[in-house]
């Protein structure tokens, strides 16, 4: 059994304990000679593994929140299954009184980097190999809603003083990016195509 804290980002001053479980039984509704049905692909005596989460945090009218109990249909979908549960139990919960989301998102850390103090909002650095990888933290502080991560937008421009070159010029190149981390603190990263390597 492993515990959760979770914290409503625009009430950080609360927090909510779930409790979950994994526990494994075997299937006994299944006759061997049946053909499996739906989702159900199993034969008798198979093993399920089902997921458990709980909370003593009642719900937004003073009642208990019931156990969820979910059939796992495999583990590799196990961290998504439990934020998924624990988001629907959270909705079920009186978070008290939202407070106000008055600071924008802000970069804290980047490469490539020359030294330059980062400011939060933009920063530019000059003398950039053409072929370097492009890699930056975001922070939203609380209180606060979040970055949306699928909101995300990267663009990037190559220029350079060889008139004898005709230089690319990236106007969006977000779907090549690499987002990883939480709505809190995100980190995106970008690798320059094979051809750009190759060429320059």
């Amino acid at each position: 059994m492993a515990d959760v804290l979770v914290r409503h980002g625009r009430n950080p001053g609360k927090v909510v304990r779930f409790s979950i479980n994994i526990i494994q039984v075997h299937d006994i509704t299944h006759d061997p000679t049946e053909v499996p049905k739906q989702d159900y692909p199993r034969l008798e005596g198979d093993v399920i593994w089902i997921l458990e989460v709980g909370t003593y945090e009642p719900d937004i009218n003073g009642d208990p929140i019931p156990i969820r109990k979910v059939n796992l249909v495999s583990l590799s979908t196990l961290d998504s299954v439990i934020q998924q549960t624990i988001q629907d139990m959270c909705a079920l919960i009186d978070w008290g009184i939202a407070q106000e989301d008055k600071r924008a998102p802000y970069v804290y850390w980047h490469l490539p980097n020359d030294g330059t103090a980062v400011d939060g909002i933009s920063s530019t650095i000059s003398g950039v190999k053409l072929h370097s990888e492009i890699y930056f933290k975001l922070k939203d502080n609380l209180p606060s809603t979040g970055i949306d991560m699928s909101s995300i937008e990267m663009t990037i421009t190559i220029s350079g003083t060889d008139p004898t070159k005709v230089w690319p010029t990236f106007s969006d190149i977000s779907s090549e990016a690499e987002i990883t981390g939480t709505p809190y603190d995100v980190q995106v990263y970008w690798s320059p195509p094979a051809w750009i390597k190759e060429e320059y």
